[in-house]
């Protein structure tokens, strides 16, 4: 038990170090990007297992679905409504049912960042 407590620490420890490091690399390659009016580059690399790869940068804003809160309060009871009004779109599908989800969803843009991906 003491081994895997210790063993789960470490790893989460690991873990969040690594985040921060992704999310710090990532805010400065996408202000780079900014600055140099850059939106997509492909170049040769290796991976942590030192194997040939490439990757795909890319500056994106993804499209995003939220709920329409005021008109899913027009489509539910009050019950159901307070049960989901803070809940993700899947958490509405769930209480409401995926009608309801659909009706309720209005499209949207994200946040603009940069995705970086094996390339194909």
């Amino acid at each position: 038990m003491k081994t895997l407590a210790r063993s789960a620490y470490i790893a989460g420890v690991e873990k969040n170090r690594a985040g921060r490091e992704e999310e710090r690399s990532r805010k400065e390659l996408f202000t780079q990007c900014e600055q140099l009016g850059l939106e997509r580059f492909c170049f040769a690399t290796t991976n942590a297992k030192h194997e040939a790869m490439r990757l795909e940068v890319e500056v994106l804003t993804p499209e995003r679905d939220s709920i329409d809160v005021k008109l899913l309060r027009e489509l539910v009871d009050e019950e159901t409504f307070l049960r989901v009004v803070s809940a993700a779109k899947k958490a509405v599908e769930e209480q409401a049912g995926k009608e309801i989800a659909v009706k309720a969803t209005v499209s949207g843009t994200g946040t603009r960042n940069v995705f970086v991906r094996p390339a194909k």
